[in-house]
């Protein structure tokens, strides 16, 4: 049984290095690239460290691509391009192409393969692009990446790294709100050779802001970018707000109570306003003299007291067998 299970083991992963058109020398990096941390209580024996360096191995390669076949962009487009390439959407588009989840070790806790989050497909990506860069070197892990994301940069290079907006927005909108967004066109105007169009998105009903652009292509994506920028200003607003109730508890000034004392009180509140705070002080102690001088008690009322006052200052008396 034992042997069996093996063979069918060595064979899924063979399976898998047909997919990736790659044989691995050291197989073993393989299978850690699919080891997820749910499925294992062993410290450093999943995927973990392998994501950490794929990711590098990933950026690498995408910024080297973007820089050989874009000769005439600057520093800020080449890095929104390369976001969008590198986006956990587009890396777990690539682990389902691949069928990455057939293959994964998952604890239970998880649930249906079928249904695992973009984060975990994107993770188990990133380890497998590290484990070839182990593996063979740094040469055919960038030659896997390029090939997997070809269509992605193809794409974003010739829209300028906007077209993953709308595939952004249509994946959140299904996640979050259960539907699909649609693009409103507003109004064109113009003459016909130079027309601006102007579409805004609609959630549920919701409109977002506009935008305009001289094709609707352009707006679209445009539109899409404005209402993923306000949906992730919404998520964020709770966190910025919580400092807000302490804020709004805070007394009320007493620069105007005083003003209103002062209005009552008239020259004579003036004056005493004006007193230095020795002489306030010393007129408070005269008048209120009998306050600060009680009468001399009688001798057992002397004790009483003194025992009292020994009791305040060491409460542990009381219990009678605790030492000074």
């Amino acid at each position: 049984m034992v042997k069996t299970a093996h063979h069918s083991h060595a064979a899924d992963l063979a399976a898998l290095e047909q997919k990736l058109g790659h044989k691995f020398r050291n197989r073993a990096l393989l299978e850690l690239a699919l080891t997820h941390s749910s499925s294992t209580v062993q410290s450093l024996s999943d995927n973990e460290r392998l994501e950490f360096l794929g990711d590098a191995v990933l950026a690498l390669a995408v910024n080297e691509q973007l820089y050989r076949t874009i000769p005439d962009e600057g520093e800020g487009e080449l890095t929104r391009i390369k976001s969008a390439v590198v986006s956990t959407v587009t890396l777990a588009r690539v682990s389902r192409a691949l069928g990455l989840a057939e293959f994964m070790r998952l604890g239970r806790g998880l649930g249906d393969r079928g249904s695992l989050p973009d984060s975990i497909h994107a993770n188990m990506t990133e380890a497998i692009f590290a484990a070839i860069y182990l593996d063979s070197g740094l040469e055919p892990a960038k030659e896997l990446v390029i090939r997997l994301l070809a269509p992605e940069i193809a794409e974003l290079t010739a829209s300028g790294g906007s077209e993953n907006a709308k595939s952004q927005l249509q994946e959140l909108a299904q996640r979050r709100f259960g539907c699909a967004p649609r693009y409103r066109l507003l109004h064109e105007r113009g003459p016909q050779h130079e027309k601006v169009f102007a579409i805004a998105v609609e959630i549920r009903g919701r409109a977002f802001p506009d935008f305009s652009a001289h094709t609707k292509k352009e707006a679209e994506q445009g539109a899409a970018r404005l209402a993923l920028e306000a949906l992730a200003a919404e998520r964020a607003r709770p966190a910025a707000a919580a400092p807000r109730p302490e804020a709004a508890a805070e007394p009320v000034k007493p620069a105007a109570g005083r003003r209103r004392r002062r209005g009552g009180r008239g020259r004579r509140g003036k004056a005493a306003a004006a007193k230095p705070p020795a002489a306030a002080a010393k007129g408070k102690a005269k008048a209120q003299p009998a306050a600060k001088a009680p009468a001399a008690p009688s001798p057992g009322g002397l004790r009483a007291l003194r025992r009292q006052t020994k009791i305040a200052k060491n409460p542990y008396d009381m219990l009678g067998s605790f030492p000074q």
